[in-house]
């Protein structure tokens, strides 16, 4: 048992989390050298399979309308603020070779085609999910990025996924090896830190059924140093309290100071490999 992200494996606290979903409790064990999070034992690759095969009934119950169609609109809003407040320049998409891992049902392969993306690749374990999208311009992959050939990805973009995968080392090197040299990596993920120091056991990132590795910006910059890469922009958004937690207008102010003051709870990253 270690931290993926720096791998000590000192251990700082511990949190008991109970599933919604699972019924099941877990234990998020905070790293006492970088302060990220990590779920030990960790569940079986078959088992992940099984959830993200029911992914829309779940999501359908815990956050209704996440997958739905109508969502694009406010979707390609917050991406155009994000790609840009990282200094990513959407006109890369048009001519470079797009990858997207974890695409879900498809809502940023959307964006993706709508700045026209050639060739435009999504990337998902779920089949159920992969039959949701109807782009017939895209190539789906049921897998990882083990299916794309080595030095062939300009641009590759990780929403909110890294924090789902069992290995993170082993997803590392995929993608040392698949995205060029001169290529970007958008990374979205939750943070450990100021936000869920504050929130404890009840911090809204600890989701036993899905984010098995939440790290500190310091474990996150530990990580790429490691695969030789290197953050050249980045934001961070979230004070940590969802919707009909507090008052919206409560909440706004407390999301815009989380921004301003960069402690979100949430980052997004631009990642160059070093020179």
């Amino acid at each position: 048992m270690y931290c993926q992200f720096c791998h000590s494996e000192k251990i700082a606290n511990q949190f008991k989390v109970h599933s919604s979903i699972t019924h099941e409790t877990v234990i998020y064990y905070q790293c006492h050298h970088c302060g990220s999070f990590y779920q030990f034992p960790l569940p079986d690759l078959k088992k992940l399979v099984q959830y993200y095969e029911s992914y829309a009934d779940i999501k359908s119950k815990m956050n209704p309308g996440y997958l739905e169609q109508q969502q694009l609109t406010g979707l390609f809003a917050e991406r155009d603020m994000t790609l840009a407040e990282i200094g990513f320049d959407k006109a890369q998409i048009t001519s470079k070779n797009c990858v997207e891992v974890g695409c879900a049902n498809g809502h940023f392969l959307h964006y993706l085609k709508a700045n026209q993306a050639k060739p435009l690749i999504g990337i998902d374990i779920s089949a159920s999910l992969l039959e949701m999208i109807n782009i017939p311009e895209a190539t789906l992959i049921e897998g990882d990025l083990s299916a794309i050939s080595a030095d062939n990805i300009d641009c590759l973009f990780m929403f909110n996924i890294l924090e789902h995968m069992t290995n993170i080392d082993s997803t590392m090197e995929l993608i040392q090896s698949r995205l060029k040299r001169e290529g970007y990596l958008i990374i979205e993920i939750p943070l450990a830190g100021f936000v869920s120091r504050y929130f404890k056991a009840n911090w809204r990132f600890f989701m036993p059924d899905e984010h098995l590795h939440l790290p500190s910006l310091k474990g996150l910059k530990i990580l790429l140093n490691r695969y030789q890469m290197k953050i050249t922009g980045a934001t961070r958004f979230g004070s940590g309290f969802t919707t009909g937690m507090i008052h919206r207008i409560l909440k706004k102010g407390l999301d815009k100071l989380a921004k301003r003051w960069h402690f979100g709870d949430r980052g997004a990253f631009l990642i160059r490999f070093k020179d």
